[in-house]
Formats: structure tokens, sequence, C-alpha cells
């Protein structure tokens, strides 16, 4: 089956802003794609970029690198007021004021520029913070008494000159107004440099010159040293626990993983073992760091990706990224395998709490602002790390009963199952997130266990290579999932031959990478696997090498040993469980709660227990096998939510129920990952039920804090509570809980996934023909 039907035109991912007036006639923007020799470029990917952060209408160049794009609007642009743009109209010269803050607020420069009249956008705002030191800053920028920008920017080193760029007509009259800028066409092509430039405001012809990639001529020359073995080396993944070091020299690997209850290698001896290779290839260290650097002892674990979907701040979670990534070099690694980008459709999946949400803007909006901070803005940003995009595709939408067997329930539930839906929905609700996540640049991605209406997606040659591949411009690689290679059907050689060449790059190979090697090395002898898909897959791995720096420098940057957990970190995750915070319900206005003056009774199961506020994929009390399912216990520099409260309002708080004005309990899941979370029923735990139930009936005000990874069922719980308060899976900074509920910050989490009224209505999501939830999706109250 070869799938090449993609997004409608009002759906997609991506980067740059655009603004279309309301229609009159159709825009069409025809053009050809050229490089530098003025030869005409096929299979070119061709998009209109728009706010929403995704592609609103693409076209792949012809044959005779000719497109076509056509959309609704008189000029391409039109005016409307919205936050955090980059444009501004003036009818009259006046002046453009900027600041630049500290994250504290702290305003630490101050420019102002002449500004004629016309409609304008101010390019690279991090301009604005050079002088300062290396950080991250703040620019806010104001015409006249309107705020009209607020960027958060991280300077690295000299950034250049900002620059006022004219972007369309100049208006007869009027005041100052926010406008949107004319959106960018962005133009991606595997071995050139992506292309972007303004949108035409009118039917236009183009000649568009696309470069050649800056690293294409070297990886041109390393390839053409490369024996066979080096680059089937390079396509393979070995386990660091079980590989000795020698044996990643000798079979010239191109990474090593940690799984989740692996130890931590030390960076410097891993690359020092390539460099006793003869091609002296630098390797790639991944690690699960899907909510911070959680496998690092010590390290600042952030809330799960389902808590950051409530906050809906693209800023932080950019910022987030920035400080993982930090951490990550910190930790002896390069190379994340997040954020997961999965739309997740039903909350019995145990993988949920990976998921922004049941919505893809959550995914597309959210985990391209991640990547960036994983990444930064260029292949100079001095933090930067490999980001991965996984689980590519559709592993959120599984149907119910097609799931591998669960070790909860001896039944087939949804995780690693088959997503049984329609082509447009695969388009609009999966697709998306990836979509964004290729034209935020990320690294990698990683294929999904899961099967689209019965193809494995480690087999599915038209979404792995036609789409992504051809049709998407993806230039980076594709890595498989654990053992997933073997699901396939077959010998092991056929599984090999049928990963490979659907589109697989590197194979994750942590019990059989000798095997996988000799396997790989038969095919490609017997053509089994021809030898230009090994050629592309080890240039799609080598690029994302030269742009990690590792082939002008594969030591371990020290430069953030001491951000490990550090002050700075763990405020910034403190904000993000303060942000993503949900309010579902609050009586009588029971909050927030008075810091003196009554008698608050913390208790519950998960009140004072790091790791069960951590959940999945965490190192606890320094237990290494069983990071990976979490566990409850101790984990190093956490606070517990009981302990924020304490810190807060001490001589209010304590632990015993009797006598108390307030009683909040705080409970929910145990930890989980993956499959051991598929669960047939999501009830809240009857310990919680009966302690909400006999406060109620002494007459104490009641508040249930639910610790989960997806909405529960509540049932007699949500009449026995008077407040209820989503705080997901915090991580380790549970004071952050504490800081809303107390009253130091208005709660703004909305609500990510619709929450059900009954185990009934499952699955429920926003935009069901029947839709009666307990609290719909975005539901969130505030003070």
């Amino acid at each position: 089956m070869r799938v090449r039907r993609f997004l409608p035109s009002s759906l997609g991912a991506g980067l740059f802003l655009l603004s279309l007036a309301p229609a009159s006639r159709a825009t069409t923007i025809r053009g050809t794609v050229l490089d530098s020799r003025q030869s005409p470029v096929a299979n070119a990917a061709v998009w209109v970029m728009d706010t929403a952060a995704w592609p609103r209408h693409r076209a792949l160049t012809d044959a005779e690198g000719k497109f076509t794009l056509s959309f609704p609007g008189p000029d391409g642009v039109g005016v409307r007021s919205r936050p955090a743009v980059s444009g501004f109209q003036l009818d009259k010269p006046g002046i453009l004021f900027v600041e630049v803050k500290a994250l504290d607020g702290r305003v630490c420069k101050r420019e102002t520029l002449a500004v004629g009249a016309g409609n304008w956008r101010l390019d690279n705002l991090r301009a604005f913070a050079n002088g300062l030191p290396k950080g991250t800053w703040v620019v806010e920028c104001r015409v006249g008494a309107s705020k009209w920008t607020r960027k958060v920017v991280s300077l690295g080193k000299d950034a250049g000159h900002p620059k006022l760029v004219a972007i369309g007509r100049i208006p007869a009259a009027g005041r100052a107004t926010e406008i949107a800028p004319i959106g960018q066409i962005l133009v991606r092509k595997a071995g050139f440099e992506a292309l972007s430039l303004a949108l035409p405001s009118s039917d236009t012809a183009l000649s568009l010159t696309i470069s050649d990639g800056r690293f294409e001529k070297r990886i041109d020359s390393v390839m053409a040293t490369m024996t066979l073995a080096d680059k089937i080396g390079q396509m393979t993944q070995g386990l660091y626990s079980i590989r000795s070091l020698s044996a990643i020299a000798s079979n010239r690997l191109g990474s090593v993983l940690s799984g989740g209850g692996d130890p931590l290698a030390d960076y410097n001896i891993l690359q020092a073992q390539t460099q006793s290779t003869a091609r002296k290839i630098p390797l790639l260290y991944g690690v699960d760091a899907v909510h911070g650097h959680a496998k690092r002892e010590g390290g600042t674990v952030l809330p799960h990706n389902i808590g950051l979907g409530a906050t809906r701040d693209t800023a932080l979670l950019r910022r987030l990224g920035e400080n993982t990534a930090k951490e990550l070099w910190a930790g002896n690694a390069d190379w994340a395998f997040a954020p997961c980008l999965a739309v997740a459709r039903d909350e019995r999946w145990g993988r949920t709490y990976e998921s922004f949400g049941e919505v893809p803007e959550l995914a597309a909006r959210l985990g391209s602002a991640y990547i960036k901070g994983l990444q930064g803005d260029a292949v100079s940003t001095p933090w930067r790390v490999v980001a991965c995009a996984k689980h590519y595709l559709a592993d959120g939408g599984t149907t119910y009963g097609t799931g591998t067997t669960s070790s909860a329930a001896a039944q087939k539930i949804l995780n690693e199952g088959d997503a049984r839906i329609s082509q447009a929905e695969l388009d609009s609700l999966h697709m998306t997130p990836y979509l964004a996540s290729v034209a935020a640049g990320v690294g990698t991605l990683m294929a999904s266990y899961s099967s689209f209406n019965g193809v494995k997606m480690h087999a599915h040659k038209a979404l792995l290579t036609d789409s992504l591949k051809t049709d998407f411009a993806f230039d980076g690689f594709v890595v498989s999932d654990w053992l997933a290679v073997e699901q396939l059907k077959g010998t092991f050689s056929e599984q090999v031959a049928t990963a490979i060449n659907a589109g697989i790059d590197m194979s994750m190979e942590p019990k059989r990478d000798t095997l996988f090697i000799s396997t790989l090395t038969a095919l490609a002898g017997s053509g089994g696997v021809p030898q230009s898909r090994i050629d592309d897959a080890v240039r799609r791995i080598l690029r994302v090498k030269f742009r990690q720096g590792l082939f002008e420098s594969s030591e371990r940057r020290t430069a953030w040993d001491t951000e490990i957990g550090s002050v700075e970190h763990r405020a910034l995750a403190r904000e993000a469980v303060r942000k993503s915070l949900v309010v579902l319900k609050n009586d009588n206005t029971v909050l927030p709660l008075p810091k003196t003056g009554k008698t608050i009774s913390v208790v519950g199961t998960h009140a004072d227990n790091a790791g069960l506020q951590c959940g999945g994929w965490t190192k606890v009390g320094g237990m290494d096998n069983v990071a990976w399912n979490g566990a409850a216990g101790v984990v190093q520099g956490a606070t517990s939510i009981l302990a924020g409260f304490k810190s807060l309002a001490g001589a209010s708080i304590q632990t015993a129920t009797t006598g108390a004005d307030v009683v909040v309990v705080v409970a929910g899941e145990q930890p989980y990952a993956e499959t051991s979370g598929d669960k047939a029923d999501l009830p809240l735990p009857a310990q919680a039920a009966t302690l909400l139930a006999t406060a109620k009936a002494a007459g104490q005000k009641t508040v249930l804090v639910l610790i989960s990874g997806r909405p529960l069922v509540l049932a007699e719980a949500a009449a026995n509570a008077d407040a209820i308060v989503a705080a997901w899976l915090p991580g380790s900074e549970g004071a952050g809980v504490a800081d809303v509920l107390l009253g130091d910050v208005a709660p703004v989490g909305k609500l990510p996934m619709t929450w059900p009224a009954s185990i009934a209505q499952l699955p429920i999501n926003i935009g069901d023909a029947v839709y009666a939830p307990l609290y719909p999706y975005g539901h969130g109250l505030t003070w």
C-alpha cells in the first residue's frame, strides 16, 4: 500500500507566521525551485507556514522544479489583534520601545528605535540581549502604550543586530495596531539548506534557489572512506550495560543507549572508543529523558507531558527543553528520546501521560517548542542535544483490545496495538505534530511499535519513506524502538530486511546488535537490502552527527556541570507545576486556602512521596531496576507536596485529619510505564474516597488533589470534595502545588483531555457526537 494522501489544507504543523484575510478570491503562488547551479530541484517540499505552528498549504515540486500553491485571501495578509506576534503598523512615525528582562522580571536593558509609517516586523529579537551574560532573557516591545510582543530568547554568543523589516502596505489611517506578519514559505529538501522567505502579497511567480547543505560535501568525504562494515555499524545502536567498550569499537556502533533501568555511561570514555577505529566516527548516546533528565540522580524532574499540555505555554516548554539539554550534558548524554508527540485518544492507554493531550494542536505547538529548546536555534547553540520525536505514528490512536498483553491484566488492551482508523483521521489527528516537528528541525524520529490498519509501523514504507522522508522532506534519521524489529513477520533476516527497506535508518538492538550487523551485512551482499538504502541511512545519521558538532569535538560539554538540579532549573520546573495545575471544582471558594487562622490536614498516599508524584521514567532511591516504571520512595533533591505545604504555611499544616478545618487528600495512581499502565478501569483509589467521605461527614472542608497520568473516574468522590485539583504527575517540585492551593499564584491550567463522568464513556474526546463529560476539554477555574 502506498499512502500519499495527506492533511487537508486546513491542518498541519510548522515554524513561521501567516495571517490570511477573509477570502474574496484565491491567492496563487507559483514558482520554481532551483539549486545553486540553477538546475531544477524535483520533489522539494514547499510549505506555507502560519501562526498555528504548522503548514497550512503544501506542494511538491515536479520534475522541472515547479510548484503551485493556492489558498484564500486577496493579499495573503490581514490585520488582527494577537499577543506575542512580531508585527505592528503605524500611520505616522513613532518610537519603538524595547526592554530586556531577566526571568524574574528585572529590567536589564532598554533601547528605543525611531520607526517610520508603515507595516513592520522586527527580526532577531535575540540581538537586543547582546552585551548581557549568556542565558535566557525576555524581550518585550511596545509602540506607544501598547505592548505588542513578548519573546523568550536564549543567548549563547553575539547574536548580531536586530532589523526592522517592512512587511506590507502603509495603512491609509489609524492608530498603532498589532498585525500578524506576512507569512512565510518554507522550502525543504534533504541535502539542501532549508529556505524561508516572506510570503508575497499577491499572485506571484517565484524563482527560489536553495543552497547545498553545509555538511553534504564533508559527509561525501567521510562516506568515501567507509567500508560496508563501517556503514552497517553506524546503522546499529547497542545497549551500554551489556556491550563492552571494545565491542563498541570493533562493531563500529553508531550509537549506544541506556535503557530505562540501565546505568549511565561516561560520555568521554564512550567517545574515546570511537577514536580507536579507522574512521573515528563519533557516536550518539541516547537516554529516555522524557520529563527532564530524570534518569540522573539529583536531576530536575519535570511534570510529565500531560501536565505540560495543561499549561498551553510554548515559551515555558522551550525554556524547559533548554534546561533539560544542559542537564543531559552534565549527565553524560547528547540524545534525548523526547518529546513524545502522541495524541492520546483513550485515557486507558498506559502512555497517556507521555502525551500533551487529546488534540493535535497541543503536541504540535508544545512539542515543537520543546524540540527548539533541546536543539537550540542553530548548529552553534552551545547546549544543543539531539531531539527525537516519537512514536511515529498514531500510537495514541490504537483501538481498544488490540494491544500487547498487559502485565496488570491478562488481556490485550491498547499499548502497541493497531490504529484501526481512516486515512483522514490518521492525517488530521496523528500526523500533524510530526509535520510540526519536521518544520522545527527535529534531528530524529522514533518509529512506533503500533500498527496502522494491520501494518506494523516499522514495516510501513508508505509512511516512513514516502510520506515522512519524501513528501515532508525530513532529512534526519529514523530509529527503531526497543527490539521492535523483532515484532515484524518472518525470520530475523526477513524482519531486518523489511524494516530497513521500509525506512528504518538505525536499529535499536539492545540484545542482538552483533546478530543485526551480520544479518544486514548478508542482506547487503545478497541484494536483500540495496546499497542505495544503506547509503541513504548512513548519510542521514552522519548529517545529524555533523549538525550536532560531533566531528568538531566529541568531548562532553562541561559548561553546565553545576546545573544538575540547580536552584534555577528547579525554580523553572516549579513554575511549570504551578501552570500545569487544573482546578476542576471550587465550591464556595474553598480555594485558595489560608496560610494562617485555619488548620489544614494534608494526607493521602501521595502527600509525602516524591516517587509517586514523579511517576514512571524516574530514578527512585538508587534502584536502577525500577527507573523505567517508577516507584514509591525518595527522589534525590525532590520536594514532596506535603513538604511544599509546610514550607509555605508550616504552623497551619498537620497530617492528622482529626480537628482540621480543611482536609486535603493527595492521592492517585501508582507509577507505571507503557503496557503496565494499560487499565480497563480508572477508579480513584478506595482509600482516598474513604478519606473524603469521612471528612465530609464530619463537616470538614475537603480538597482532592489528584496525582495521575490521566483523568480518573471520580464517582461519589466528585460530590464529597468541595474542591478538586488535577496536579497530574508534577515531578520533583511538589512545592508548586502548594504555591497554587495556598494562593501565592492563581491557577491557569486548562484540561488537555476531557474528564469522563463514568467509565462507560471511554474513550471520550472533544468533538464526539455524544459529549457529556464531567469536565470538558479546556475546562479550568481560577481566582
